[in-house]
């Protein structure tokens, strides 16, 4: 759900909540969560059915999942790459805050209906932990060009980058 303020024909600010909602997939069994939104458009072009605009977003993701994760064993005098391995389905908790800088585009398709497209590139903060589980157990990615299950739900504390590309259908009141 959102809600778009116009402040004058030059800009606007956005209010965005979203709820999770659980495929109880492979890799998110459970998921609960939701993700709360702010976002400040400056339009470069407002015309009659078509506004062109750049914005600086920031958003935070709460979510709670379980995932299948690959652990190992630590054993002594062993190096960990001869550690025993074993697949548990752990809990998972992602706490993301995110800023973007975006360009997008409202193209009134009637009166009131509006299809909204964007896209930006930025920071993001993630903190992801499994509770009950030393990170050191978890097996890393096994060197994939691309794991995103595995870089997604790694434990960890970092800053790394956030591309966004998406579209939105609204109402306009």
């Amino acid at each position: 759900f959102s809600y778009l303020r116009h402040h004058n024909t030059e800009s606007a600010t956005q209010l965005t909540f979203s709820s999770l909602i659980a495929r109880n997939d492979e890799y998110s069994r459970q998921a609960e969560g939701f993700e709360l939104g702010l976002e400040h458009k400056i339009y470069l072009r407002n015309g009659e059915r078509t506004r062109i605009y750049v914005s600086g977003s920031v958003d935070y993701l709460n979510k709670d999942h379980r995932a299948e994760t690959n652990l190992r064993i630590p054993e002594e005098n062993r190096p960990e790459w001869e550690w025993d391995r074993f697949t548990r389905l752990v809990d998972i908790e992602k706490r993301f805050i995110n800023f973007t800088p975006r360009i997008g585009m409202e193209q009134y398709i009637t009166k009131r209906l509006v299809l909204e497209a964007y896209t930006g590139i930025g920071m993001r903060f993630r903190n992801v932990r499994m509770p009950g589980i030393d990170p050191e157990t978890v097996v890393p990615n096994d060197g994939w060009f691309w794991d995103s299950e595995g870089l997604s739900n790694s434990p960890g504390k970092n800053f790394g980058l956030n591309f966004d590309a998406n579209f939105r259908i609204g109402i306009q009141f």
